[in-house]
């Protein structure tokens, strides 16, 4: 009976660890106000190294791209590949995992998610494939923080 509720007790806290490593990430919507939010950090970190989201108008199919998604606490940058395009400047991305300092694979289950326009920060030059199947960039990402 003891052994039984020590059971209990810790898949309890493994689900509750388990939901709090979940993020969630919100997309805003043409017409919809957005909310001025306090970040922790300096907007003018971010600006002085990355271009305008505006700035970036020639994105294709097979693109490389950095991308900028925001969470309720942090904002964090992602590698991606453009696979598509649809009307309303929202594109279908499939996101690479970071393995190393400047390297970067696929996961095995392919993460791919639609994403506006606004949250890509940079297009990226056509990666390098080295031998173990990492793909790496000419670009210095180091300032992206990248996960």
């Amino acid at each position: 009976m003891i052994g039984q509720l020590k059971n209990l007790a810790s898949n309890k806290n493994y689900k509750k660890a388990l939901e709090t490593k979940k993020m969630h990430f919100k997309r805003s919507y043409k017409g919809q106000k957005k909310k001025k939010r306090r970040n922790s950090f300096s907007d003018t970190d971010l600006d002085s190294n990355n271009p305008p989201a505006n700035a970036i108008k020639n994105i294709f199919q097979n693109d490389y791209v950095v991308i900028k998604l925001a969470g309720k606490k942090s904002v964090r940058f992602y590698v991606g590949v453009i696979i598509s395009q649809d009307a309303f400047d929202e594109y279908t991305v499939k996101f690479m995992r970071k393995c190393g300092k400047d390297k970067f694979t696929f996961p095995e289950n392919d993460d791919i998610a639609e994403v506006d326009s606004s949250n890509i920060v940079n297009v990226l030059s056509q990666p390098s494939l080295n031998k173990r199947e990492h793909y790496v960039f000419n670009e210095n990402l180091e300032h992206y923080n990248l996960t």
